[in-house]
């Protein structure tokens, strides 16, 4: 690598987007300067037992609960080149594939194959009626959850789950990244796996519930506030709060909260704990 490809590769680092060329007559480094935007915005509302489905690659979903009766989802598509009409055909390269019938809703966001090569930014939110059952999946971006009470499903690959105000089920997985799940007292059954991550659970100290905490290649850890009545504990510090698996009850026990880790550490403690360390 020339000398000053060295030199021009960090600024491309640092700047909105770049363009670098390497001919005969040496590099060449171009800057966007143009954007383009465009929202896609649809409402729907669907029955008692409905679901809606949403699958996203590169790009972060932020879902929300609201006490409206209507699922609402809003998906930002974004870019910039060095013309308008780059930046805009970027945008458009971003499929949105809609197929809503009266007790199902499925969206699909779908770059092109040329996407990953464009500087393109995807938001999406997606809002949560009380009750409903909703699938979010992601490649390649992340997840965060408040305030939801419903029957929620929600995977990601190579992104971050996080989480707070859980009040109905869940169960979220997560592979190459973080789980951070902050549930409500009166969250229902909760299932977290990550493969190659750590996961944290915050738990009020009045939930009553049955835990099964479990890390293959890391440990367990749970905070002493809980108050949790361990029935059996496995590790090489069994009988304390730091082991491999960790099966008990808090207080009178009830909804089901389980998580497995496989390279990665479990670690349950209050809500809002180790919130900034998270990255939340």
């Amino acid at each position: 690598m020339s000398r000053v490809l060295r030199l021009c590769l960090p600024l491309c680092l640092v700047a909105a987007a770049c363009d670098v060329k390497v001919g005969e007559k040496g590099v060449s480094l171009n800057v966007a300067s143009e954007q383009a935007s465009d929202t896609w915005q649809r409402s729907y509302t669907l029955p008692a037992g409905g679901r809606l489905e949403l699958s996203a690659v590169n790009g972060a979903v932020h879902v929300t609960g609201t006490s409206g009766p209507k699922a609402e989802v809003s998906i930002v598509r974004e870019a910039s080149a060095m013309t308008k009409d780059d930046a805009s055909q970027a945008v458009a390269s971003v499929s949105i594939i809609e197929d809503a019938k009266p007790d199902v809703v499925r969206i699909e966001i779908r770059p092109d194959s040329q996407a990953r090569l464009r500087r393109l930014t995807v938001r999406t939110t997606v809002a949560v009626p009380r009750g409903l059952a909703a699938s979010i999946r992601t490649q390649n971006g992340r997840i965060e959850l408040e305030n939801v009470n419903g029957k929620i499903t929600v995977a990601a690959a190579n992104g971050a789950i996080t989480g707070r105000g859980i009040s109905g089920s869940l169960s979220a997985s997560v592979v190459n990244g973080r789980l951070s799940i902050d549930l409500a007292p009166t969250s229902e059954d909760v299932e977290l796996t990550s493969l190659n991550g750590a996961i944290r659970v915050g738990i009020p100290a009045e939930a009553n519930a049955d835990v099964q905490l479990d890390a293959l290649n890391g440990g367990v850890t749970v905070d002493p506030r809980l108050k949790l009545v361990s029935k059996d504990v496995e590790g090489e510090n069994s009988g304390a709060f730091f082991s491999k698996r960790v099966v008990g009850r808090l207080n009178a026990g009830g909804s089901k909260i389980v998580a497995r880790a496989t390279n990665g550490a479990v670690r349950v403690g209050l809500p809002g704990d180790d919130l900034e360390r998270q990255g939340r």
